[in-house]
């Protein structure tokens, strides 16, 4: 994406993939501390950290959606999160 002209000139698309990156660096220890806790037996932990980090999916989804004629380059990897983490939540759930 770096390579990507179309950065240079949209500002709003440049900071919207600034705040995906935000949002999916602080997701990395978010899910080293959800599995640390699912380990220990502290599900309900681990099941607030791994909704956090669904959360912070569709945030960066939606953060194109506010204006229009933004697309998103980071749909497929959001929605690709977003049900990995749901699935994470089903296997936490059940151990609940």
């Amino acid at each position: 994406m770096k390579k990507n002209k179309k950065l240079d000139y949209d500002p709003y698309l440049r900071a919207c993939l600034v705040d995906c990156f935000d949002l999916y660096s602080d997701a990395v220890s978010t899910l080293k501390q959800a599995i640390t806790d699912y380990k220990s037996n502290h599900y309900e932990d681990a099941n607030f950290q791994v909704s956090s980090v669904m959360d912070a999916s569709t945030a960066c989804e939606d953060g194109f959606k506010e204006k229009q004629g933004v697309v998103s380059p980071l749909t497929k990897r959001n929605n690709d999160q977003f049900q990995l983490t749901a699935i994470s939540l089903s296997i936490i759930n059940m151990n609940d």
